[in-house]
């Protein structure tokens, strides 16, 4: 779509066209995602075969009628990769969906590498290495392009508690790019857990993979457990139950040790991880009974 350097929107409405093209495809990308992770399936779009620009100009796209300002706004071509830090800052579509490639990436490592564990390629570390700092780079943009909302760098929470605050769009945004980059994060240090080895410098990176799962599964609990009570069950679905569910497997490896410095977060997370199982179990099963009874019983 946006594979020549050449290919340029003639007008207004021929960008808006190309503009609605690409957050289709970026749609139908971040479900593929979704679905490769929760299968444990190999994404078929991959990463190095993408020709399509991320989402840009959000509020002209989505006001570009209404808003009589907008007449003489000046349009940035999206023939070019534009820098995140010269984004505008309501340009929102970004975030998420540059969340969900950098979870699409990590996704797409793993499940292939399962593939051969026991033999790994001579390049496999510096993949792994280079898709975390990818990870972590992504992570620092989002602190800073959220420095609005106030972030408490140890709760990782708005600072304010008001009700305005989590009902704001930009909110729910920026809670999700925010677990699912974490889920990311999770993901690819959990491969590195369980020593293969006895080699000394296998074991260490063991030991800091295990804290840093623990760490990024206790800030994941904490911001689905705020959110959860602020939003209420409309954040209650697969993507949540996995994230939730890859920090379980995190806190029942590590609940039984009483000497970490998190155990108390750990305990307190893992107890939440049980509640929310339970939780979601009951609205599966609201939503089950609701569905069979919009169905007829008996046909005339």
């Amino acid at each position: 779509m946006d594979a020549s350097k050449y290919k340029r929107s003639k007008s207004r409405q021929d960008w808006i066209s190309f503009e609605y093209k690409r957050r289709v495809w970026w749609f139908l990308y971040i479900r593929n995602v979704i679905i490769g992770l929760n299968y444990g399936t190999i994404i078929k779009i991959s990463s190095n075969d993408m020709a399509v620009n991320f989402p840009s100009n959000d509020y002209y796209f989505q006001n570009y009628n209404s808003d009589p300002s907008l007449k003489n706004y000046e349009l940035t071509d999206c023939t070019k990769a534009i820098n995140e830090n010269k984004r505008d800052k309501r340009d929102e579509a970004y975030v998420l969906v540059k969340s969900y490639l950098e979870l699409g990436i990590a996704s797409d490592f793993i499940n292939k590498t399962r593939l051969c564990l026991y033999n790994k390629s001579s390049d496999y570390y510096t993949k792994l290495s280079y898709i975390k700092s990818r990870i972590n780079k992504f992570e620092h943009f989002l602190g800073n392009h959220y420095s609005y909302l106030e972030i408490d760098k140890v709760t990782l929470l708005p600072k304010s508690r008001s009700s305005n605050v989590y009902e704001n769009k930009k909110y729910a945004l920026f809670f999700v790019s925010t677990y699912t980059i974490r889920v990311a994060s999770i993901i690819t240090h959990m491969i590195d857990i369980v020593p293969y080895s006895l080699d000394p410098d296998q074991l260490e990176r063991s030991k800091a993979a295990k804290n840093i799962c623990i760490y990024k599964a206790i800030e994941t609990i904490t911001l689905i457990k705020s959110s959860m009570t602020a939003m209420g069950p409309t954040i209650i679905n697969i993507c949540i139950f996995y994230a939730v569910s890859i920090c379980g497997a995190i806190f029942v490896n590590s609940v039984d040790l009483l000497d970490h410095p998190k155990h108390r977060a750990i305990s307190e997370s893992f107890k939440y991880v049980l509640e929310f199982f339970k939780k979601y179990c009951s609205f599966q099963s609201s939503s089950s009974e609701f569905e069979n009874s919009k169905t007829p019983t008996s046909f005339p």
